[in-house]
């Protein structure tokens, strides 16, 4: 299981990596254009700071451009880079293109049909949008667990990312539900390690550790 950011701001991806748990980051054309950066700008500055997997999506969505943009931005660290293309026509066109030469995510997955036709295309991950599936779709739960299934049936070892998950609990569920991996803000990400019980059971153990301490000498 792997948790990645979801994020293109690089104070970000430092709070993520302070972390010591997330293993990289994941981008689109509207976590972009809120730093105003350039695409190629911003994924050199983020893989400086945490040099893991970095999904990047293209910032247009025919096929050449699409295709285009592809190959620049995987000239920056192909060894880490993977192209984020859409579930439509022209993006699976593109993954059962380029596939071969390049590791390929496919976004905006909503149903196991379209994961079954990602799969078949080469895609080596799927990232539905938990969050939107959960206030949209009757049984989110339950579709991501079938697209689970029909990854699990191709065996090919593409990896079902879940994406746009917003809450510590939404982690959770995402997970039990089927999901291999997470992408999440920083602050569900920060927030999976914290509970009011750990910390009133801190400050109970700090208080009894103040009495063990050695008192300084005259």
């Amino acid at each position: 299981m792997t948790l990645y950011l979801d994020s293109a701001r690089p104070d970000d991806a430092r709070r993520a990596a302070a972390l010591g748990y997330v293993g990289g980051i994941t981008t689109n054309p509207k976590l972009l254009a809120a730093t105003g950066c350039p695409l190629e700008e911003s994924v050199a500055a983020l893989l400086a700071i945490l040099p893991g997997p970095l999904f990047f999506q293209p910032l247009c969505d025919d096929y050449d451009c699409m295709r285009r943009q592809t190959f620049q931005l995987r000239n920056v660290d192909p060894s880490h880079l993977i192209a984020k293309l859409p579930c439509t026509r022209d993006g699976l066109r593109l993954v059962a293109d380029i596939h071969r030469d390049v590791r390929c995510g496919v976004t905006a997955v909503y149903s196991p049909a379209q994961a079954l036709a990602a799969v078949e295309a080469g895609a080596a991950f799927i990232l539905p949008y938990f969050s939107r599936m959960m206030r949209h779709l009757p049984d989110a739960r339950g579709t991501l667990g079938a697209m689970r299934a029909v990854i699990d049936r191709a065996g090919t070892g593409c990896r079902l990312v879940v994406a746009s998950v917003k809450t510590p609990d939404e982690v959770v569920e995402a997970l039990l539900a089927g999901g291999h991996d997470i992408t999440a803000p920083i602050e569900v990400l920060e927030g999976l390690s914290q509970h009011e019980l750990t910390t009133t059971a801190m400050k109970e153990f700090m208080e009894a550790a103040a009495t063990l301490r050695p008192r300084p000498h005259a």
